[in-house]
């Protein structure tokens, strides 16, 4: 036996293994226990190295190895056998040397000297004469003719380091690596010769403690290096050490060294990934040594294998807390640097009494920026080493961990996962994750079919089954995972399918959640957030998916269940089958711009108003799947027909019926053959091309082989003893495709290393503490998710859980929706730290100081410019600060910042593709997708140019253009004029004209949206402060020049030329032009890293759309804020405009918006001058009686933007013939642009209703209770009832004109804390002939339930109010303000108006017609009436005459009739009896209607 180990005969005696076996191996070079123990982590990767080619019959030249087919099982197991014997020696074998370390002698041992050296004690240094001898063999080889002298001072003060080494070398052969602290936390001086700060001072403590009766020594922590720099030092000493104790050839240590540094330079920033990977090369090195094999054959190995590099450089940071000293004890502050060089303390930072230093002490790992290897030298270079070398962090104390890690994995990077699978299936998420990480801590299943078991058994049999989850319990699971990760640092990852029956488009009597395998997904919903809570600190990360829910509340209801994000996947993008299914994720899909799996970027679509994940996986064709001679159909191996989606087979021969929805729609060829396999599957599975034929044309359902293939597992995958065929085609046709899944773990897993923020401790600076606190939190750019509808109320599953639930229901008023992540993540700051007046004004004077560092970089920066860039950016106040701007987001691990500083460096696109925003979300439309070609441009901007000539017409206002033209010339962002081309006729090169109708546009490609913050934002930040203080002002900077600030890539793209009386002048942009969507993504994404700056480095939440910058914060923040922003702009070499600075103010004009804030509320209303200007151009049109498309356009933007800042949706509905005639409908089409009678009645209301409009209000608290609304409608066709939420199904065909004489009802329940009215009636023909168009009349009743309950019922109602509506085009209708009937829209703009004079604010919320009460009320069944309800009697007949009004004239409705309206409200009256009309009584005609 070889140190320890015994020889690979040895083993394969023990395993019996054949000839061929051994052969075999040998073949591979495989030839001691520790390369088999090695060659891999788990039985996947021995599959793939060892075994599947030995199966498949292995050939390397001549050697060769096969295996009979009945023989193959047998040396399968062999081979298995072989390796777990190998791997057990081989731990066996590190666990006794880590164990000799470890273990001090308890008693006096014999003086003779041992006879095995490996018991023997390893000595803290080289016995005498020893050193002496080994430098002298060194120093006396001769380089190009003169001695060698050692770098003594590399390794002095590390003796007992270097005596280690060389007594595992030399004597016990048990060989350990040396990792790259250890020498630099004991030598005595650094590489540039100063005393080593590291070793100054250290006590020579003894740790002992007592395990098992014996005194153990406790290891001392090996200090990990944080800079690139300290890594090269590290192999650099290591590197002489091993050369002086000749651990092999000198030349080979050192190519093996000199890869080391290689890899490290080109990774500067990965320094913990290098340090691990450094530490795994060397326990290989040291592995291999022990069975014999020399450094020079172990090192070419590592040399060679570069796949294990790039694995360990892909893994994330992880952040490992040390001991923070003797409990209790604060850490001390943070210290700043005095204009004078001498540190001073810096205060505590708490505005509200709340903050505190932390106590934690934890290490982060310190990247190092680009930016500072670019100069010989500089102040930031040595600031930086000082910072790494002068101040070390203290050691941990604490017992360290001395298991060995076979190969390196997130495991390994301190991220353990406990995997609950429920509804768990095939293990469809388990054969994903372990394919992406390898076997998680735990893996828990729950799954109730046997047959499933049996599968999960055979494949991984370390599963835990816990059978039902119905049958589980919270707590005990709780208890359980407690038990396995006792640290409480697992992440737990849960997977689910919950049954989808009741939730699929085919079963048309589908009952959704409400149903009886639908309510198990509602119970698991609840099972899992009972779970979180228990589970706590630990991350829960879920995947859970179904069927695409033809219920659209049963996604919302779920969404909110599960508090994730459902997103659309389909393998069909990518594969020849369909299986479109929802995946709930927490992703932060704003983060992810790009697939793991490909690298390619992410592409999205709106499908059924869902975001849709195109998969643009490697592409599965038919020549992938094995078929054992069966075909595909032709259409399918050309693509133009997908293979439909699995189902199940019937449950027995007998078969089972087709869905109700394909009754005679099955074509007789696909009956005949559905028939005749006894109707096994869905009809559409017979198809032609859902089935394979053979030899002789014959056609047959997929078989079980094929199957498996297309859902991404191995032929074979669901077979295991005693389940039988019919069970596996059900269990594949329940699972999930298998690289689908695939890719949502490798997201998912991507994203797990963000979520855990610790806070690290103090360093020396503000500036230095800033920026590692941001460099060890999430970024949290953006929103993350799009936008959802608040939802009022928890998830809901039936009528009177509905009704109860409401009594809890929060007007979404009081739900921040607009506050987006980043600046809670402010918040918490200011409330968990000091001073933050004082930091702002220490890392100001640090960035200051900072820029001077820079100044020798910035200007080698400057050197490289092109002219043009060079131009835009010589401001006179100063140049634009790039490498700095760069290397702080560098140091906050901004996204993708080497493209950023490329392009500010050489300018940013015009054309053709746009880089990405981080932060933004994708783009759910095809806008930007299909952009037209470079040829396409250039005759689309050809013929631009000669059509502009051609018109010869003097642009009015040439003269302010031309002046702003010479003025930016002289400010270089614009060259010329220049000559015109010959070929244009005219007294300036083929050119390209100015963006704008000049085909630029057209060649843009994007796939994600700009981050705009609108007043909402601002409104958001005053409401999440409302706890914390009572003053909220508001400030705001306007960046000088905006999109002008930054240079173009390619000038040539960037003419512009206009006629003038003295001809045509041509100039040409050196800047980014207005106009241009490339200038729009591209100086948003420069501005969102500004706002980044300054939440991270100034703790300011800012804002910005476009160039306008603003932040709302607590009156004793606010001025430092506005000043301390402004200063960071100017040490960034940009420029705001000082005449338009905004001062703190709580009456502040925000993007042309007056907000107001109060202790108790905050209001938007437009600005005066805004309006005048407003009111004086609707005066002009209707004097003129004419109205230009572009005009209407203009109008209509800038109505819509006064909407923002009015109350609800006032006006909307007045808009439609705006957008017709600014769109050139068909409905606007009359001569000279004159204004029809739509346009004058509207341009007249509006000029009545804008002075009127009430100023938008957003209460901080609740000052009233929420009033909850029911309404529901029904009309009877025939013999049939409908109601309004059945608009989808009516029939097409009907006649309208017999609309109004239907039998219809209306209901209304209304409840406000303990009290609750109810009323009824019906509507007569002359009101409903108004609305008798086909889809007005849909949901005209239930639009018209809402006002007469809104209205006659005003007295009844709070100021907040949640109104539940079972008809979805009518819940639209009403929170727009408009439809597409002019009827109705008068109707509308009458209910806001009434709502703005009442001050009501109404959320309508759309409710399954199963769960609203008002349901039975509308059909006059009463018997849901309970005991203390109210019935009222209304009297309708004015009320209808008022409504008929209102409905045939728009200015009557916005003015008058809110008067009209408020008078007839006071004649309602209560009934206190609730007495009941006959069920009947909406067909007689009752008191009621």
């Amino acid at each position: 036996m070889r140190g320890g180990l015994p020889s690979l005969d040895d083993v394969a005696d023990e395993a019996a293994a054949s000839p061929v076996v051994r052969s075999y191996l040998k073949l591979r070079g495989i030839t001691t226990v520790g390369t088999l123990a090695l060659i891999a982590s788990d039985e996947t990767q021995l599959d793939k190295a060892l075994i599947t080619p030995l199966m498949a019959g292995w050939k390397d030249g001549p050697n060769v190895a096969t295996v009979a087919d009945a023989d193959k099982p047998i040396a399968h197991a062999m081979i298995l056998h072989m390796w777990n014997l190998a791997r057990s020696h081989w731990l066996k074998s590190a666990g006794n040397h880590l164990n000799a370390q470890v273990v001090a002698p308890q008693t006096a041992t014999p003086t003779t000297s041992p006879a095995d050296p490996k018991d023997e004690k390893v000595p803290k240094t080289l016995p005498n004469g020893v050193w002496s001898s080994l430098l002298n063999k060194y120093n006396s080889a001769q380089l190009h003719g003169r001695d060698r002298q050692f770098p003594v001072k590399e390794l002095m003060g590390a003796e007992s380091i270097v005596a280690r080494v060389w007594w595992e070398h030399h004597r016990s052969k048990l060989y350990t690596p040396l990792h790259l602290g250890e020498i630099l936390q004991h030598r005595s001086f650094q590489s540039n010769g100063d005393l080593n700060p590291l070793a100054k001072g250290q006590k020579k403590l003894t740790n002992l403690y007592v395990e098992d009766g014996s005194l153990v020594q406790k290891e001392e922590a090996v200090w990990q290096p944080r800079s690139i720099l300290a890594v090269l030092d590290g192999i650099v000493a290591a590197k002489w050490a091993m050369i002086s104790v000749q651990l092999g050839d000198e030349l080979d240590i050192t190519e093996y060294c000199d890869v080391m540094c290689q890899r490290a330079r080109s990774r500067p920033a990965k320094c913990e990934q290098m340090s691990l990977y450094w530490s795994a090369c060397g326990w290989r090195i040291a592995m291999a040594m022990r069975d014999g094999m020399t450094f020079s054959a172990a090192a070419k190995q590592i040399i060679n294998d570069y796949d294990r590099f790039a694995e360990h450089m892909a893994k994330e940071d992880s952040l490992k807390k040390t001991s923070s000293g003797a409990k209790g004890r604060q850490a001390d502050p943070p210290k700043g640097f005095g204009k004078s060089g001498k540190q001073k303390p810096l205060y505590r930072w708490a505005p509200y009494g709340k903050g505190r230093w932390g106590h934690s002490d934890w290490t982060p790992s310190q990247g190092s920026s680009s930016w500072q290897h670019r100069s010989s030298g500089g102040g930031w270079q040595s600031w930086q080493r000082q910072k790494d070398w002068e101040q070390p962090r203290p050691q941990n104390e604490g017992t360290t961990n001395t298991t060995v890690a076979l190969t390196p994995s997130l495991t390994s990077m301190g991220k353990e996962f406990i995997h609950l699978a429920f509804f768990d299936g095939i293990g469809t998420a388990e054969l994903a994750l372990e394919e992406v990480i390898g076997r998680p801590l735990a893996y828990l299943s729950w799954e109730t079919c046997p047959d499933c078991i049996w599968v999960l058994d055979r494949h991984f049999p370390h599963v835990q089954h816990r059978g039902d989850v119905d049958a589980d319990n919270p707590s005990e699971l709780a208890k359980t995972i407690q038990q396995i990760d006792p640290s409480g640092l697992a992440i737990i990852f849960v997977s689910g399918g919950p049954p989808c029956p009741d939730f699929s488009g085919i079963a048309a009597s589908a009952q959704g959640k409400e149903g009886h395998e639908g309510s198990k997904f509602v119970r698991f919903s609840k099972f899992l957030s009972r779970l979180e809570k228990l589970v706590k600190p630990r991350d829960t990360v879920p995947l859970i998916e179904n069927v695409l829910m033809q219920n659209p509340g049963d996604v919302r209801f779920f969404t909110d269940a599960l508090q994730a994000q459902p997103v659309l996947l389909d393998p069909a993008d990518f594969s020849i089958i369909s299986r479109p299914r929802l995946f709930w994720t927490r992703l932060r899909w704003c983060d992810l711009s790009s697939c793991p799996m490909t690298g390619k970027p992410l592409q999205w679509q709106k499908v059924h108003k869902l975001p849709k994940l195109i998969l643009d996986l490697p592409r599965v064709t038919t020549d992938d799947i094995q078929t054992d001679g069966l075909e595909f159909h032709d259409k399918v191996k050309s693509g133009q027909a997908k293979l439909p989606c699995l189902t199940t087979p019937a449950p027995n021969q007998a078969g089972r019926p087709p869905p109700k929805k394909m009754k005679g729609h099955i074509p007789p060829s696909v009956k005949l053959r559905w028939q005749q396999d006894n109707r096994q599957y869905a009809p559409w599975h017979y198809q032609d091309t859902a089935m394979l034929s053979d030899s002789t044309g014959r056609l047959h359902t997929p078989p079980i082989a094929v199957k498996e293939q297309l859902q991404g597992f191995p032929a074979g995958f669901t077979q295991a003893p005693g389940v039988h065929e019919r069970a596996r085609h059900r269990m594949l046709a329940n699972a999930w495709h298998f690289q689908v899944a695939k890719l949502l773990i490798l997201l998912i897993l991507s994203q797990c290393g963000a979520l855990a923020a610790p806070t690290p401790a103090p360093r020396t600076s503000a500036l230095q503490f800033v920026l590692e606190l941001a460099a060890n939190e999430p970024l949290l750019l953006g929103p993350t998710q799009w936008t959802q509808q608040v939802c009022t109320k928890r998830p809901t599953f039936n009528m009177w859980d509905h009704w109860e639930a409401t009594d809890q229901a929060v007007h979404p008023l009081f739900c921040n929706s607009h506050i987006e992540p980043g600046i809670i993540q402010v918040f918490d700051r200011w409330r968990r730290w000091g001073d933050v007046n004082r930091l702002r004004l220490e890392v100001i004077a640090d960035l200051q100081r900072l820029a001077d560092d820079f100044r020798e970089i910035h200007d080698h920066w400057k050197a490289t410019l092109p002219n043009h860039v060079a131009k835009v950016y010589s401001q006179s106040g100063g140049f634009l600060q790039v490498p700095l701007w760069m290397w702080l987001l560098e140091q906050i691990k901004y996204p993708d910042v080497t493209t950023l500083a490329k392009e500010l460096t050489v300018g940013f696109p015009t054309t053709g593709q746009l880089s990405p925003g981080a932060g933004w979300l994708p783009r759910l439309d095809s806008r930007y997708t299909s952009p037209i070609s470079r040829e396409e441009f250039l005759q689309v901007n050809k013929a631009y140019v000669a059509r502009k000539l051609n018109s010869r017409l003097i642009d009015p206002h040439w003269k302010s253009m031309l002046d702003e033209l010479v003025q930016e010339h002289q400010m270089g962002r614009v060259d010329g004029p220049f000559e015109t081309p010959a070929e244009w006729g005219v007294p300036g090169t083929s050119v390209n004209g100015l963006p704008m109708r000049s085909g630029h546009n057209s060649t843009v490609r994007v796939s994600d949206s700009p981050l705009h913050h609108t007043v909402d934002n601002y409104i958001a930040s005053a409401v999440a402060l409302a706890d914390g203080c009572n003053l909220r002002p508001t400030w705001g900077h306007d960046m000088a020049s905006a999109y002008r600030q930054f240079a173009v890539a390619c000038i040539e793209e960037n003419y512009t030329f206009m006629r003038t009386p003295g001809g045509v002048v041509l100039f040409r942009h050196n800047a980014m032009s207005f106009g241009a969507v490339s200038s729009v993504w591209s100086f948003n994404r420069a501005a969102d890293t500004l706002t980044t700056l300054a939440r991270k480095l100034l703790w300011c939440p800012s804002l910005h759309f476009v160039d306008d910058f603003g932040a709302t914060e607590p009156a004793p923040l606010a001025e430092s804020g506005f000043r301390s922003f402004a200063q960071l702009f100017e040490v960034l070499g940009l420029q705001t405009k000082a005449k338009k600075a905004q001062p703190p103010a709580k009456i502040q004009k925000i993007l042309g918006v007056m907000i107001s804030t109060t202790t108790h509320d905050a209001s938007l209303h437009p600005c005066p001058q805004r309006v005048e200007r407003l009111m004086t151009n609707i005066t002009t049109y209707l004097q003129s009686n004419r109205l230009t498309p572009e005009e209407a356009q203009t109008l209509s933007g800038k109505l819509i933007f006064l909407q923002t800042t009015s109350f609800g949706q006032m006006g909307m509905a007045l808009l439609a013939p705006l957008y017709a005639r600014a769109h050139h409908l068909p409905s606007d089409r009359v001569e000279n642009d004159q204004l029809t009678h739509a346009l004058t009645a509207v341009l007249t209301t509006l000029r009545a209703l804008i002075p009127c409009m009430p100023p938008r209000r957003f209460p901080f608290q609740a000052d009233q209770p929420v009033t909850v609304l029911y309404t529901d409608a029904f009309f009877k066709l025939g013999e049939h009832v409908w109601h309004a939420s059945d608009h989808e199904n009516i029939p097409k065909k009907w006649n309208t004109n017999q609309a109004p004489l239907l039998v219809n009802g209306w209901g209304i329940v209304l409840k406000i804390g303990a009290q609750t009215l109810f009323c009824a009636g019906v509507i007569p023909p002359e009101v409903l002939k108004v609305f008798a168009k086909r889809k007005a009349y849909i949901f005209a009743l239930e639009i018209l339930t809402q006002v007469i309950a809104f209205v006659l019922l005003r007295k009844h109602f709070s100021a907040y109010v949640v109104s539940y509506i079972d008809n979805q085009p009518g819940q639209s209708c009403l929170s727009k303000g408009y439809g597409r009937d002019p009827a109705i829209n008068c109707v509308m703009s009458f209910l806001w108006c009434w709502f703005g004079r009442l001050q009501i604010y109404p959320h309508f919320e759309w409710v399954p017609s199963a769960q609203n009460i008002a349901d039975p009320i509308s059909r006059f069944r009463f018997d849901i009436v309970q005991p203390s309800w109210q019935r009222l009697h209304l009297n309708l007949e004015p009320f209808w005459k008022l409504l008929i009004r209102v409905a045939g004239d728009i200015s009557f409705a916005t003015s008058e009739a809110v008067d009209a309206f408020a008078v007839l409200s006071e004649e309602t009256f209560l009934v206190q009896d609730g007495a009941a009309e006959p069920e009947d009584g909406y067909q007689s005609g009752s008191a009621d209607g």
